[in-house]
């Protein structure tokens, strides 16, 4: 009787601990609706009820206002789990994305909403490793990249959609590093150059888009910054310009030359030279004609004429001849004709004509004289005939005739 009673009393409370755990574990079926009146569904899900809390568990969707699915995967133990899928308003497959205990882990594609593939991607515990790879609608390569812990590291190559390569860079960490090549959509070369965390180091070269191999510029990097010699070109290949530059600014002797028109010469005649300070225009500076002779001469100040400005015809005889005061005309100005004799004189002050102002004939004779005040005509006019009679008169009054 005695073991019996032990047993009958073990077995109770088993039974006990059964009901005390069915009390505390359930499983659920749950709907969610867009509207009050539960007609158009929302999300379709398990779950399980433990101790109060409910975890997803199972097969889950989501849908569109439309009906349609918008995205469904399992959970399990409330984490993703498996293949999950995300769809376009049209039905159409969006995304897949393979989840193990809650984080993407494997191949994830991305479709367009024609269903034609747009992304490959890999994922190495929630993060994006591996090659990636993006397609143009045509199937052909958009971009291979490689990716490290979510970010870009190694080899990356851009396409052009007709297929021509479109870069080519080398990233550590996010940054471009090592040597790059960018390219024009035809496929011709636009852009070579050396990075160090995602600054430009050491030699750039610059290429013409619809020149083969026709240089542009050849420059030089230090720490992202232009330091050392520069050299422009013209689409021929003929030297353009040369100047030196540190800091990323303009320094010292700065030369720009004409085209040269005699093939295989690699540098056409000088057409200006002068100083450059922090990227500014200083002291003496000379132009000149294909000829080589001289067309202009004087001096800059902080980027701005400054001074006597001289200009001249191909046969040396001065054009004109004047002052400037902080890139404004101001002072006397004579310009002559091309015979050397004098076709106008004046003065200007603040960069307006003042004063009494003269013009001549070819020969030298009189032609005009008229006074100005601010710029405008301003008291007696008269004019004068190849003969030195006197043709007109007239009185002006701040630029209007006076009658």
């Amino acid at each position: 009787m005695f073991f019996k009673f032990k047993i009958q009393k073990y077995w109770l409370l088993a039974i006990g601990y059964w009901l005390l755990t069915i009390s505390c574990y359930s499983q659920e079926t749950e709907k969610t609706y867009y509207d009050k009146d539960n007609k158009i569904k929302k999300e379709f899900f398990h779950i399980n009820i433990i101790s109060e809390k409910k975890i997803k568990e199972g097969l889950y969707q989501i849908f569109y206002e439309n009906g349609k699915i918008w995205q469904e995967g399992n959970y399990k133990n409330n984490k993703l789990v498996g293949e999950w899928k995300t769809y376009f308003y049209n039905g159409q497959l969006k995304q897949t994305v393979l989840y193990i205990n809650g984080m993407r882990n494997g191949e994830s594609k991305i479709y367009t909403d024609d269903g034609t593939i747009y992304q490959e991607l890999f994922y190495k515990d929630d993060k994006l490793n591996g090659k990636i790879i993006s397609y143009y609608a045509d199937g052909k390569y958009m971009e291979i990249s490689e990716y490290k812990n979510d970010t870009l590291n190694g080899e990356s190559k851009g396409f052009n959609e007709n297929g021509s390569t479109f870069f080519k860079r080398i990233y550590v960490n996010g940054k471009r590093n090592g040597y790059c090549e960018e390219y024009y959509s035809s496929g011709l070369l636009s852009e070579q150059y050396t990075c160090v965390n995602d600054l430009f180091e050491g030699k750039f070269t610059a290429y013409y888009k619809d020149s083969i191999n026709g240089k542009q510029k050849i420059c030089n990097y230090l720490h992202g910054k232009l330091n050392g010699d520069f050299t422009g070109y013209y689409p021929n290949g003929s030297i353009m310009i040369k100047g030196t530059y540190s800091n990323d600014s303009l320094q010292g002797e700065y030369f720009h030359y004409f085209p040269s028109k005699i093939k295989n010469i690699e540098q056409g005649p000088l057409a200006e030279k002068g100083l450059y300070k922090n990227n500014k225009r200083v002291g003496s500076w000379t132009s000149f004609y294909p000829d080589g002779s001289a067309y202009s001469s004087g001096n800059y100040s902080n980027d701005a004429f400054d001074g006597i400005w001289k200009v001249y015809f191909k046969s040396g005889k001065p054009k004109q001849l004047g002052a400037y005061n902080n890139g404004v005309v101001d002072g006397d100005w004579k310009f002559y004709h091309e015979n050397g004799n004098m076709y106008m004189e004046g003065g200007y002050v603040a960069g307006k004509k003042e004063g009494s102002w003269k013009e001549y004939y070819e020969d030298g004779k009189l032609k005009a004289v008229y006074s100005c005040k601010n710029g405008e005509l301003n008291g007696k006019q008269t004019a004068y005939d190849n003969s030195g009679k006197v043709v007109e008169e007239r009185v002006y009054e701040n630029g209007s005739v006076k009658q």
